[in-house]
């Protein structure tokens, strides 16, 4: 497990990045509690030294460690999003305590592949079992993401939106903006 943390101080907004490595031990209680305890006391130490706004990255592949982080940090975080599976998740929701939680944000890039390798060569790794080589896939691509919106007074989510939108949506929108703002 690493942790990688970020902050802007003008904004008191922290962001701390939990990454399970391969060799993790994740079928393990002992595993999973250790992991649990590093992000209650990581997520303290930050609100301690003034983050009014933290948000956790699990960069993990186990989807119900996903969750039960974000259960555990509900009322210590802002905001618990996964990454790392590339499919984004329809559970986007402010759990019980005020922190905003989503399994799997996704991926941005081209969707009609496999997690953004080609499909061909992803299938043959399949089918076969062999190694093969990923070439990363080209084609119209996808923004997946979340907007959690705060209070920053309390670090609490007030609400939790999934994003996916095509390239021309998400080119509609920035020129929608350049236009409202007159830039």
């Amino acid at each position: 497990m690493m942790w990688n943390t970020a902050a802007t101080a003008a904004s008191r907004l922290v962001r701390v990045n939990l990454a399970t490595r391969p060799d993790d031990d994740l079928t393990t209680r002992a595993g999973q509690a250790q992991r649990a305890a590093t992000a209650a006391r990581e997520v303290a130490r930050l609100k301690a030294e003034g983050a009014q706004i933290v948000f956790v990255d699990v960069h993990a592949e186990v989807t119900s460690e996903k969750i039960a982080m974000g259960w555990y940090l509900d009322g210590q975080a802002t905001a618990v999003v996964g990454t790392h599976t590339h499919v984004q998740t329809a559970d986007a929701r402010v759990l019980p305590n005020g922190t905003a939680y989503l399994t799997d944000v996704g991926m941005t890039g081209p969707h009609d592949s496999v997690i953004g390798v080609v499909t061909e060569a992803a299938l043959g790794r399949f089918l076969n079992a062999m190694p093969a080589k990923f070439e990363p896939a080209t084609g119209v691509a996808r923004l997946n993401a979340a907007i959690v919106t705060a209070d920053p007074a309390s670090g609490r989510a007030m609400a939790v939106e999934r994003v996916n939108m095509s390239a021309a949506e998400v080119e509609a929108l920035a020129a929608a903006s350049a236009a409202a703002t007159g830039s």
